[in-house]
């Protein structure tokens, strides 16, 4: 629906610190906002960047500098291979080919 849209600034301080480990209530914590804000941030994050969930929105967000991670201070969460994971890999790859052409 918002496709394309730039972020909010208040989407880029959500994206930011879910990138560095935190979840929806931790962040809601941190910006004195409830969980189902940071929720409802998060579908317009989702939206906007035209990605399936929170963690390719994280991805994504790295990938072209809109979030800046630095490793030592970011929790390393181990990922098990699935199916599923492929497939938004192999989604995210095609996205990023077409973008790049």
């Amino acid at each position: 629906m918002h496709q394309g849209s730039p972020l909010s600034p208040r989407e880029c301080q959500c994206l930011t610190l879910a990138a560095h480990g935190m979840t929806s209530i931790d962040i809601g914590l941190k910006l004195s906002i409830t969980e189902r804000t940071v929720n409802f941030h998060f579908s317009n994050i989702i939206s906007k960047l035209g990605v399936l969930n929170r963690h390719e929105a994280i991805a994504m967000g790295v990938a072209h500098g809109l979030v800046r991670v630095e490793p030592r201070n970011t929790p390393l969460v181990p990922l098990n291979p699935s199916r599923v994971r492929d497939a938004q890999l192999k989604r995210w790859e095609a996205l990023r080919a077409k973008g790049a052409s």
